[in-house]
């Protein structure tokens, strides 16, 4: 190694690092590692000695600027074999130029020099290495590997299948080890034959005894494989949310090196369900976050799997002479898709790390440039149908919810803005379409008949594993850019879809449908015009029912929910909180070819609590089947509707029919009891006045007639004239007769008011 300065130059990985042939034409694939100090601006380059034993000829080179990094360079040559007598002559003229020995070996050669530069000039920095001819052929194998999804489980009933004839077991036969198939290419380069026999894993990672058989076929000991979370029941509690069942086995390959293979179980449930834990973790985003976020069931999964891979060979991974591979389908493509990641930013060379994914979902959020960046995840391959609907999720619709999420301010603003792009990964054409949602490394899609891709729509029966290893195993000789499989390239904003370069019809234009936002705690259950229930959302567990992936999508995203219903033309809408706060509702028209809405009704500001219910009732006009009404109410535990909600959050009281009858009624009830109350207090308050009044004059005291020093009290005669008036002066009681003396105005006898003399 040679280097001036603080500038360096390493190849840190090269695959194959031997070479069986001097014959025969070989690809390597080099990681170069480089720090450029002395310069602004610099390239490398990747050499090999196949024209002199003692100089390089240089194959394939790379600029760089100023700093530390690294590139990846491929060169394609035959192997020359300079111990050879008749190469005897270049020995001689090399020790004539000065060399100090003689030189046998065949080595790759890597050197950072200035940029530009003259035509012979001297390198900043180099590095050689010796490539080791390898003197033995690879074993012949030729495994049977089992793929039936619908096998059993149980290992006597597995047993007996496979010693029995029955229709129900299908198996794949090859004719090449693994570790042989790994050798051909390098991880960067795709393989359609490892994708084959990495199909046929997949498949039968579905079971446990499938699983064990097939890496007994590969030449696996039982001692060196290990299963984690095979449970026979699909909901076993055991199993915990967001999990995943997995295998992970060692063996030295006859070329010895050390390779470690882990298959990765896809979404499990009995009868195909898609309420199962798997499916439920498939469908958990995460919480709402603006910035870089990995989905949340995949996450937690992978980094199960790689705790596992650490616990096993050690924290940091084994990197020299050691090579991974790793494989899933569905939830394993998308899990399988992370580990990669996790194992890479471990320390281990993507050149030693293969991974073929099929189906896999899309992993995660505003990674931008970062899903392949300057070709980081190229040893990544994920492969789909294009009319497989699993493989474009949580994808446009993801992008949706979380734009929604992040603004919750105005839904509507989300669509139709030609000045809103969603921030997609870089232009390296081999991305997954260009949304914030996507897959590390290099996706690739295909098709039975591209002509007619765009008029299947989304079919969620392509999902089937079994599919895929028929089309892998059918298209096992074709290596990439034959016309079949075909890659996204273009931007997606909010107005358009760019349709990609090569011609890769557009897959949404039959799906169009009701986008409903629940940006909230509430629970959720929509039923059809019929009263069927098509979705629900339950403590956060998304239930599809009887409807279809692809003809309903639910996402999770924390409290925050997106439901998406094809064709939806009527539907009413169900919400109960799950806890308090402020509510935000939307229900959207939408056509997904170019993320359009057509008619957007949405709530704001909503006060929740716990267990306040709401009802909504969403219909689209037939008239352009684009109209959009919508009317939410509180109801009661009846469901009858006690204030309507307005766009602005503010509830209006709102009574009919009966419900208004007996109101009113109320009403007048309370209000006729309160007159009743005021008046009689009224009376009350008159009553007693008037009593008071009449003790205070009972108390005056009477006159005292004394006859002489007689001092007792007699009561007069009554001698009268006329009416009442007494003879002797004093005043008669026209009621009782009785003679009151003269100033007595209340009658002694009976208590009338006299009247004044």
């Amino acid at each position: 190694m040679h280097s001036a300065d603080n500038d360096y130059v390493k190849i840190i990985a090269i695959s194959p690092n031997y070479y069986r042939s001097y014959t025969t034409e070989m690809t390597f694939t080099a990681i170069v590692e480089y720090n450029l100090e002395s310069r602004d601006h610099g390239i490398v380059y990747l050499g090999f000695n196949t024209q002199e034993p003692h100089s390089y000829s240089l194959y394939a080179s790379q600029e760089v600027e100023k700093g530390s990094g690294t590139v990846t360079l491929q060169a394609t040559l035959t192997p020359v074999d300079w111990s050879s007598y008749w190469k005897a002559g270049y020995q001689l003229l090399g020790l004539l130029k000065g060399a100090s020995s003689m030189e046998t070996d065949f080595k790759v050669y890597a050197n950072l020099s200035e940029y530009p530069h003259e035509d012979s000039w001297k390198p900043l920095a180099t590095y050689e290495e010796t490539l080791e001819y390898m003197n033995a052929d690879p074993p012949q194998m030729e495994p049977l590997l089992y793929t039936d999804k619908n096998g059993h489980d149980d290992e006597d009933e597995f047993q007996d299948l496979k010693e029995g004839a029955s229709p129900q077991f299908t198996e794949a036969q090859f004719h090449n080890s693994l570790e042989e198939l790994c050798s051909e290419t390098a991880s960067t380069v795709y393989n359609p034959r490892l994708a084959d026999m990495l199909m046929s894993l997949s498949c039968g990672a579905y079971y446990k005894q499938c699983t064990l058989e097939n890496y007994d076929h590969l030449g696996f000991d039982r001692g060196d494989v290990k299963t984690y979370n095979y449970y026979l029941d699909w909901d076993d509690k055991r199993y915990g949310d967001d999990s995943v069942a997995y295998t992970i086995g060692k063996k030295q390959t006859w070329d010895g090196r050390t390779m470690i293979l882990v298959t990765i179980r896809g979404s499990y449930a009995d009868n195909d369900s898609i309420s199962s834990k798997d499916w439920r973790s498939n469908f958990n985003l995460g919480e709402a976050e603006t910035g870089i976020s990995w989905h949340k069931g995949f996450d937690k999964a992978a980094k199960e799997v790689f705790k596992t891979l650490q616990e096993l060979y050690g924290d940091t991974l084994p990197k020299d002479n050691t090579f991974y591979v790793l494989t899933g389908h569905s939830r394993g493509a998308g899990v399988a898709n992370l580990v990669s990641v996790l194992i890479s930013d471990n320390g281990v060379p993507k050149l030693n790390v293969y991974d073929y994914n099929f189906a896999c979902p899309d992993v995660a959020r505003n990674i931008g440039t970062g899903w392949n960046w300057l070709g980081d995840h190229d040893n990544i391959f994920n492969v789909a149908n294009a009319n497989d609907p699993v493989a474009w999720i949580p994808g446009v619709l993801g992008d949706m919810l979380g734009n929604a999420s992040d603004t919750a301010t105005d839904i509507y603003s989300l669509f139709n803005n030609p000045d809103v792009k969603i921030q997609g990964a870089s232009g390296d054409g081999m991305s997954a379409p260009l949304t914030d949602w996507g897959k590390f490394g290099r996706s690739y899609w295909f098709s039975s008949d591209w002509d007619k891709v765009d008029s299947k729509g989304m079919d969620f029966s392509l999902h089937d594993q079994k599919k895929y290893v028929e089309y892998m195993h059918e298209h096992r000789g074709d290596p990439l850019g034959d016309g079949d499989m075909k890659t996204w390239e273009g931007v997606v904003t909010k107005s358009n879809i760019a349709k990609a370069a090569i011609g890769l019809s557009v897959l949404f234009t039959a799906i169009k449908g009701i986008l409903l936002f629940f940006l909230c705690p509430v629970d959720v259950e929509i039923t059809d015009s019929s009263g069927n229930i098509v979705a629900s959302v339950v403590d956060g567990v998304p239930n599809y029912h009887e409807s279809t992936l692809g003809d309903v999508v639910i996402l999770n995203q924390g409290s925050e929910k997106l439901i998406f219903i094809k064709d939806g033309v009527d539907l009413s809408v169900k919400l109960t909180g799950s806890d308090s706060g402020t509510m935000t509702y939307a229900a959207v028209e939408t056509d997904m070819l170019g993320s359009e809405a057509y008619d957007c009704k949405a709530y704001y500001d909503v006060e929740l609590k716990k267990g306040k219910t709401f009802e909504d009732h969403v219909v689209l006009s037939p008239e352009d089947n684009k109209t959009i009404s919508s009317e939410l109410y509180v109801v009661d535990r009846n469901g009858n509707p006690t204030a309507k909600v307005m766009e602005d959050g503010q509830e209006i009281s709102e009574k009919t029919g009966l419900s208004a009858w007996l109101a009113k009624i109320n009403w007048l009830v309370v209000l006729l009891v309160a007159l009743g109350i005021i008046v009689l207090a009224i009376i009350v308050i008159l009553v007693k006045r008037t009593r008071s009044k009449a003790k205070k004059q009972d108390t005056v005291a009477a006159p005292t007639y004394g006859y002489g020093s007689d001092l007792s009290q007699t009561k007069p005669q009554n001698n009268t004239m006329g009416s009442g008036i007494s003879v002797s002066g004093d005043i008669i009681c026209p009621k009782c007769g009785y003679s009151n003396p003269i100033g007595i105005r209340t009658c002694m006898g009976c208590g009338k008011k006299l009247k004044r003399k």
